[in-house]
């Protein structure tokens, strides 16, 4: 095994060049399938996002692309036999990457005002609670039995959220080992009690608790600062019973 740090960018596109003279299609598209394809056997260690990354690099061809990408991974083991079987994506990746990308834009604006949020119906900051929990974390303790009756509530009064979609997420907080009423509480109290349209901080939960569902070995950080989020909600509300 080599390393990316050691590819030239005219050895690349020599490989790329060889590899499209295999390809049995003239058709552009189907060109650039079968070569986003066969690299993962040269590049078998890649993760989900670097596999997103390196197709776009296929696609344009520009040498800027190309040194970004080995700059920010020059470790990246390359098989220049392209015998190796690439190793398994983790797709949840990509979209924890786009949730932690515009948490990052929404954060940044935030700060710029002082912490006084002036976007169209406050979407910085149902970012920034979707992934820190911060508003769940200052509501006072909550009687989770009420949960079901102040989720009729809510989907009663808005309709961008169905119960079909609240007993997936139900389901994998179950499979998380968490009990879902005790923070899914707060969940539907807090929009319910919204005024402003509350969507964009229920859709980034909601892909939240996908991914860390799918995040089976929990190795990403991100993740487990979320789950440990979840959990001092399920807590305090604990609590109450104690």
């Amino acid at each position: 095994m080599d390393l990316l740090k050691n590819l030239e960018y005219d050895n690349f596109i020599e490989l790329l060049d060889y590899l499209e003279g295999l390809s049995e299609s003239k058709i552009p598209e189907d060109i650039e399938v079968f070569l986003g394809e066969r690299i993962l056997n040269f590049f078998p260690d890649l993760n989900a996002v670097q596999e997103v990354e390196l197709n776009y690099i296929l696609m344009h061809r520009e040498k800027s692309l190309f040194d970004a990408f080995k700059l920010e991974h020059p470790m990246l083991a390359i098989d220049s036999s392209g015998k190796s079987t690439p190793n398994k994506k983790q797709y949840w990746e990509l979209s924890e990457n786009a949730l932690n990308s515009v948490y990052s834009l929404a954060l940044q604006e935030v700060e710029k005002t002082d912490v006084k949020d002036t976007s169209y119906n406050k979407v910085n900051t149902q970012v920034y609670n979707a992934k820190n929990l911060s508003c769940l974390k200052h509501m006072p303790h909550q009687k989770y039995e009420s949960y079901i009756y102040y989720r009729k509530l809510l989907l009663n009064k808005y309709h961008k959220h169905t119960a079909k979609e609240f007993n997936e997420l139900e389901k994998k907080l179950k499979e998380l080992k968490l009990e879902p009423s005790k923070f899914l509480i707060n969940v539907v109290k807090y929009c319910y009690k919204e005024t402003n349209d509350y969507s964009v901080f229920l859709d980034h939960l909601f892909k939240r608790v996908e991914n860390l569902h799918a995040d089976t070995d929990l190795t990403s950080e991100s993740n487990k600062k979320f789950l440990a989020n979840i959990n001092l909600v399920i807590d305090k509300n604990n609590s109450l019973y104690e």
